[in-house]
């Protein structure tokens, strides 16, 4: 437990106190633990999954006024001879198996991969695979039997579909593959494409789906590029 200010480089897990009596009263932490590095959690049956930018933890919150730290994994994969992971930042959990994946963000010189965990038993989370990527990972999901990965190549981007009991990718699905026009869409946020043929202003398609038509889904629009030098909205 802790009190006060975290200290540097750790995030503290709050639970809130909920369901007490008189609206003016103020929202403030029921319980709170000092967990270095936390991103992003899920709960189930009271147990927080937390992923803890080098790997994750297992809290026990049972007892929301007592938090209390089950588990850590850190270092991930820990014999990998890049040397531990970094940038997790993510974790999905289904059933008795929790995963988490990084880097979130291209990094260079750290391993890139999706690591899973049998925790049937929170207090004890065993590895049970570890697959590999050429690409950064940021998001992850798993069912029963796979491990769903986003394949940032900076070209097709698919989703990608590995098996978890084999460890080999068993499928994988772009926005390409139903229509190529989607590779036309700049990658780059904020930034422009023009047509070298058109002596208009430079425009960016964007595409929608057009609603009620099964044979042509996707229709381009238009959009006028900021000026040379001009701020763009969001950036």
């Amino acid at each position: 437990m802790t009190t006060g200010r975290p200290p540097c480089g750790a995030a503290t897990l709050l639970l809130p106190a909920v369901g007490r009596a008189g609206a003016t009263e103020p929202f403030e932490p029921l319980g709170r633990l000092s967990v270095p590095g936390a991103k992003e959690l899920v709960v189930d049956d009271g147990i927080a999954y937390v992923a803890t930018t080098d790997g994750f933890a297992t809290v026990d919150t049972s007892d929301p006024a007592e938090p209390t730290l089950l588990a850590e994994r850190r270092s991930l994969p820990a014999d990998h001879p890049d040397g531990p992971m970094a940038g997790v930042q993510d974790g999905k959990l289904h059933g008795d198996r929790y995963a988490v994946a990084g880097p979130a963000n291209p990094l260079d010189d750290v391993p890139r991969a999706a690591v899973v965990f049998d925790v049937s038993d929170p207090a004890a989370p065993e590895r049970v695979l570890v697959h590999e990527t050429p690409f950064y990972d940021h998001n992850v999901d798993l069912d029963d039997e796979t491990l769903s990965l986003c394949g940032n190549d900076g070209d097709r981007n698919p989703l990608v579909c590995v098996g978890l009991g084999t460890g080999e990718t068993v499928g994988r699905w772009s926005v390409v593959d139903a229509d190529d026009r989607w590779a036309d869409v700049d990658r780059a946020s904020g930034s422009c494409t023009t047509s070298p043929s058109s002596t208009a202003s430079p425009t960016t398609r964007t595409w929608r789906p057009e609603r009620g038509s099964s044979t042509s889904p996707i229709r381009p629009t238009r959009r006028p590029c900021p000026a040379s030098g001009a701020a763009t909205p969001g950036r």
